[in-house]
């Protein structure tokens, strides 16, 4: 059974059912007074023992859902789903539909997603507005969180994990020599054992780096036992200049039951290499407190706390004071953008501005992940992001910190591959090397063109590969930079050269895709998108230059091409008449061309007037009028029309501008 020590500073107050004494044996009383202190390794033990006892079956029943709940809470997932599917088939949620989403929670948690989706949409159908409907989402779209959000190398702390836990680390000094974290392993100062954990009680220790990397053996982080006691202490944090130590405890508060836990934030100034006698920071009397977060002016504590006014579970807080030796005032949730009807834990703040916290209610890939929210400019904060891979996973993510100024730092997760329960790891943002590949490919066939030349530019910097036989070109890898704008090209003979522009930001996916479908260089007249004239005009309108637009592009791409420009008209007036005005015509469509940069010396006007009727090449349909493939319409076939109307279609198809390439080399 894997079970984590930080999960002892959750903080989360459980509403404990308690039927008549009568009606409970031994074992069940004392489970559920083990359950009630967090003692969940003793109540497993003892709820397993009330299970082989008790032949009622709503006991029965009550009693596998506390033992799963006990499994839930020391991570044993596995045996949590094999209690609950049990519940399942007795029916047992049709009465307690609040259970489907420890149900659901198990089932994504032990990784089976089919099985949670399910269950999470029987548990929304109950309560649409839970939370809860942000992890079935991501789960019904495949996991809808980053894959990637950086190249980020992650790296076991091997020198400072155990076999026991280890989490929670912030540096301990400016310069990052060193790291202070939470630990249960040999040598704490308490000597007796937490039946929630089965473990010692936990205190902080300090590890310092070794000049070639890794750190030295850590070692308690006082001699005077002022900050490490025989209590819990944990989740430590450092103010701006690393005077100031805070921390969590959690001793037993006199006026509680025997067992029952009292977690608050106290705080420690360090004199010369020791330090003072803690202060009291922040406590909630009758709820849990602790995960501190400050801002570098020490007048903002965000913290986590389990509270019957929060949003459910562990929910993020938000306290103020005037100065930094004043008293924090009343404490305010953060809200329900960052608060779910999960977990929200272990705050910690970049630069002041961004916030970084552990959360099991956002979708995620199961367990905790890490997250980061905004705060803005009206107060607010900006909708939670995952980190993505590979700083979560589908265990417990949770507690980062980041070097100053530096895509680099610590975080804790109980994933597969550690040395213990929660182990320490170290990440370092990698340089990302952009990956450019593709295919070509014709626009007719769609078949690969190999040899095509696809080319980039940027300035100066310009590079070119080949496609192989099937079409496809790569350039190496780190060639291209992120967060260069480029123009890319392909282009090969007998086919029109194209160009796309790509520019790639940093922090995105280096693994980019683009792919051109090449048109052959055409051997009949191109018919340009229509483009009308005012009667006996051959001013070319405004809103018909844009119809022009793709042309620009093809020659500006294709800087070899010449092309023809003709101009047609309708068969109405003399042939003259025709020629002159559509050779105007013609002319003012290269006219235009020309102010759009486009060298004259390249293109020629030519008027056809009404000689050179339209072939239909493919079946066409203009309002009424359909026109087989193969027709011409010449004044025999307009001629054989049933009306003025119809004629009057086909005598407007035959008003056109077209293009043809006379050479492309």
């Amino acid at each position: 059974m894997k079970i984590n020590l930080r999960t002892l500073f959750v903080f989360l107050l459980l509403l404990v059912i308690i039927l008549p004494a009568g009606a409970q044996n031994k074992y069940t009383r004392q489970g559920d007074e083990a359950f009630n202190h967090h003692q969940y390794v003793s109540a497993i033990s003892l709820y397993k023992k009330a299970l082989g006892e008790t032949k009622n079956p709503a006991d029965r029943e009550r009693i596998s859902f506390k033992l799963a709940e006990s499994y839930m809470k020391t991570s044993d997932y596995k045996n949590a789903v094999q209690q609950l599917k049990k519940l399942d088939k007795s029916l047992y949620f049709a009465n307690n539909p609040s259970g489907n989403l420890l149900y659901a929670n198990a089932l994504q948690y032990s990784g089976n997603d089919t099985a949670a989706i399910r269950i999470y949409n029987r548990y929304l159908a109950l309560k649409p507005g839970d939370s809860a409907v942000m992890k079935r989402k991501a789960l019904i779209s495949g996991k809808a969180v980053p894959a990637k959000m950086m190249n980020y190398k992650v790296v076991n702390e091997t020198s400072v994990n155990t076999s026991k836990d280890e989490f929670s680390p912030v540096l301990a000094s400016a310069d990052g020599s060193g790291i202070v974290f939470t630990s249960n392993r040999k040598g704490v100062t308490g000597k007796g054992t937490d039946q929630w954990t089965a473990s010692p009680f936990s205190d902080l220790f300090i590890a310092r780096a070794k000049p070639a990397g890794g750190f030295m053996v850590p070692e308690l982080i006082d001699k005077l036992k002022k900050i490490n006691t025989e209590a819990h202490e944990g989740t430590p944090l450092y103010n701006h200049d690393y005077t100031q130590l805070y921390c969590t405890r959690c001793e037993q508060k006199p006026e509680r039951k025997t067992g029952s836990l009292w977690c608050y934030i106290i705080g420690a100034e360090k004199i010369g290499e020791e330090w003072a006698d803690p202060q009291l920071v922040y406590a909630d009397p009758e709820g849990n407190t602790g995960h501190p977060a400050l801002t570098s002016d020490g007048l903002t504590l965000v913290f986590s706390a389990s509270n019957a006014n929060g949003a459910g579970g562990k929910d993020l807080w938000v306290t103020t004071r005037e100065a930094v030796n004043k008293p924090f005032g009343p404490a305010v949730n953060v809200g329900s953008v960052i608060n779910t009807s999960g977990d929200e834990m272990f705050p910690y703040f970049r630069n002041d501005s961004v916030l970084y916290f552990a959360s099991d209610g956002h979708a995620g890939y199961g367990g905790l992940d890490v997250f980061f929210t905004r705060r803005l400019s009206n107060g607010r904060w900006s909708s939670p992001a995952n980190l993505g891979s590979p700083l979560n996973s589908g265990a417990d993510d949770f507690a980062i910190v980041f070097k100053p100024g530096m895509e680099e730092g610590y975080f804790s997760s109980n994933r597969s591959g550690g040395k213990g329960g929660d182990d320490i790891y170290s990440f370092k943002a990698e340089e990302q090397r952009l990956q450019l590949s593709g295919k070509i490919t014709d626009a007719l066939t769609g078949a690969g063109i190999a040899g095509a030349a696809v080319s980039f530019s940027a300035g100066s910097d310009t590079g070119e590969v080949l496609t192989d036989n099937a079409g496809n070109y790569r350039f190496p890898e780190g060639r291209l930079a992120f967060g260069v704008p480029y123009t890319l090209s392909a282009a090969k003979q007998e086919y029109l050269t194209q160009t796309q522009a790509l520019l790639v930001s940093t922090g995105s996916n280096p693994a980019v895709e683009r792919s051109f479908a090449l048109s052959p260089v055409p051997e009949k007249p191109v018919v340009l998108p229509e483009i009308l004239y005012d009667l006996d005009s051959y001013v070319l309108l405004p809103r018909y230059q844009d119809s022009l637009i793709p042309l620009v592009k093809l020659l500006k791409e294709n800087p070899l091409i010449r092309i023809e420009l003709s101009s047609h008209t309708d068969s109405r007036a003399d042939d003259r008449y025709n020629d002159d005005l559509s050779q105007k015509r013609a002319q003012a469509v290269v006219d235009y061309l020309i102010s759009s940069g486009i060298n004259a010396d390249r293109l020629k006007a030519k008027g056809y007037g009404e000689s050179r009727p339209r072939l239909i090449e493919n079946a066409l349909t203009r309002g009424e009028l359909s026109i087989p493939a193969g027709t011409r319409l010449d004044e025999e076939f307009i001629s054989t029309l049933p009306d003025d109307r119809l004629k009057e279609i086909a005598h407007q198809l035959n008003r056109r501008t077209e293009f043809i390439i006379l050479s492309d080399h």
